[in-house]
């Protein structure tokens, strides 16, 4: 499986998990799953430049944490201006309690 079906593949999971949990109408649904495409595309991109750029220095996982979390705020920006409000605040509190599971499996983050 190619990288572009990969990022599209992940793009779809994503998308189908949000419209079930955020009950998102068509037209969001579709303008969801163009930012999420948008974001797996720049994720792949990045994760490569870095790897390639990085490899060999110290500072690697600091750069990849800081390049996706720049990603990720770029992309929670353009979701919100698709999402209602009260969608937005679900978003979120999904986004919140992955992260906390995340430190609970490693509490160095």
């Amino acid at each position: 499986m190619n990288m572009r079906h990969v990022e599209e593949d992940a793009a779809m999971r994503e998308t189908l998990f949000l419209k079930k949990k955020l009950r998102l109408s068509e037209g969001q649904s579709q303008e969801v799953y163009v930012i999420n495409k948008s974001f797996r595309r720049e994720l792949d991109e990045t994760v490569k430049g870095l790897i390639a750029d990085t490899l060999h220095t110290n500072r690697h996982d600091e750069m990849l944490e800081q390049a996706v979390d720049k990603l990720r705020y770029s992309k929670n920006k353009m979701l919100k201006n698709v999402l209602s409000e009260k969608q937005w605040e679900i978003y979120e509190r999904k986004q919140h309690a992955v992260e906390n599971r995340f430190q609970l499996l490693d509490p160095d983050l």
